[in-house]
């Protein structure tokens, strides 16, 4: 039997915000099973899923990135379990050859997710600048402050006279 979680209880065991909780299940598409009262129920799964969008968040991905990631591993999920699934019917008894098709179609998957990855390395690229762009931004007004306390200085040193202040 699986645990199952409120919201609240999920929050508390990943140590986050309950709101936070509902902004990922938004933002990253994820299918969260409801009572039939609507209220949100979360097993394992859906615990390690927040796990994992955390983990990917602490490495510096942005959601974009994130989304992609998500729906790569739904779309190669959906292809494991679709191949499987209809295996039996794949396979002919007299010549034991899997639908060429399916196959196909895979490869074709595979590479529309691959180029989807292509276009996210140019994200993360962007990602990176307004990172460093930030971070400048940052030093700037710290060295605003320490201008503005060096003038205060000054000023003071002025108005009392003391001319050993820069000595």
């Amino acid at each position: 039997m699986e645990n199952e979680y409120t919201v609240g209880q999920a929050a508390q065991i990943l140590n986050c915000n309950k709101s936070l909780l509902r902004f990922y299940e938004d933002e990253f598409d994820l299918n969260i099973p409801r009572t039939a009262s609507n209220r949100r129920m979360y097993s394992d799964k859906e615990i390690e899923a927040f796990r994992y969008i955390a983990r990917l968040k602490k490495e510096g991905r942005s959601n974009a990135q994130i989304k992609a990631v998500l729906k790569s591993e739904r779309i190669e999920k959906f292809t494991v379990e679709n191949t499987y699934a209809h295996a039996d019917e794949q396979i002919s008894v007299s010549g034991g050859n899997m639908n060429m098709e399916l196959i196909f179609q895979a490869i074709a998957q595979l590479r529309d997710e691959i180029n989807s990855l292509k276009d996210l390395s140019g994200t993360k690229e962007k990602d990176e600048l307004l990172n460093e762009n930030t971070r400048l931004r940052e030093k700037l007004k710290e060295k605003t402050y320490e201008l503005v306390e060096t003038r205060e200085k000054l000023n003071n040193a002025i108005k009392s006279n003391k001319k050993s202040f820069f000595k």
